[in-house]
């Protein structure tokens, strides 16, 4: 349950032996041998990756956040499966930074039930409510991760989150009493919101689940909390809407 990113792998250091290249019995020398099957894990590895990574390519390394200087992975990996970044934006309360949030969705599944909007450039995205609900309706496996860099109290989360117009009164309690027990948020401190299907959403740390709630208008309503119509983070949705763009472009 807990958050993990993907590093670049460093590539492997050349084999080298002091072992005299000695031939076989049919003439093949060690390095030969060795090559060959060097060459066989490679061209495996590479067909195990491509499969895990379906049609879109994972992407490596991080991705900065001007206004808080914090940085994400391109990458996330929640219960098994990797997702890719959309987009990062700081949350701010009057003029404080309170946290930078990285929205992260499987690509593959969120592409097809956006298939409505393909070719868009990210103006007519970010302009249009139509996009923003149907990120928040789709069942593709997508994550939220609040990086905070101020304290706060968890009270004033539990509430922010919870503040979903359609939601019933006890998922609302529900998610707020989740969030509430996790106790007070430090600079430096990490909550992760993960969907599953289209009714599902838990609240994470680093380490734990804290809660899984099974409610559909809920789970819609916390995500489009960050890209609906009246975003937390406007620089999240306006980051998001470029990712979409790319994510959305008509392929030759």
């Amino acid at each position: 349950g807990g958050l993990q990113t993907r590093t670049p792998v460093a590539p492997l250091a050349p084999h080298s032996s002091s072992a005299p290249d000695a031939e076989g019995p049919m003439g093949i020398t060690r390095q030969q041998v060795l090559q060959t099957f060097l060459g066989a894990v490679v061209f495996f590895l590479s067909l195990y990756s491509l499969q895990q990574r379906e049609n879109v390519k994972m992407t490596e390394g991080y991705t900065n956040d001007p206004d808080t200087n914090v940085k994400v992975s391109n990458a996330l990996k929640v219960d098994g499966k990797w997702l890719n970044l959309l987009g990062v934006g700081v949350r701010t309360k009057v003029v404080v930074n309170v946290y930078t949030a990285a929205l992260y969705a499987d690509p593959n599944a969120l592409v097809k039930d956006l298939k409505a909007f393909e070719g868009q450039d990210k103006q007519q995205i970010l302009g249009s409510a139509a996009v923003g609900k149907a990120v928040a309706a789709s069942g593709a496996q997508k994550a939220v991760l609040l990086s905070f860099v101020r304290a706060v109290g968890a009270e004033k989360v539990a509430e922010a989150l919870s503040d979903v117009p359609g939601a019933g009164a006890k998922a609302k309690k529900d998610l707020g009493a989740c969030v509430t027990g996790n106790g007070p948020l430090a600079a430096g401190d990490q909550l992760m919101l993960a969907w599953k299907g289209k009714d599902t959403l838990s609240v994470r740390t680093k380490h734990a689940v804290l809660c899984t709630l099974k409610d559909a208008p809920l789970a819609k309503g916390v995500l489009e909390l960050y890209v609906g119509a009246k975003p937390v983070s406007p620089k999240l949705k306006a980051s998001v809407a470029a990712g979409l763009e790319e994510l959305l472009r008509v392929k030759p």
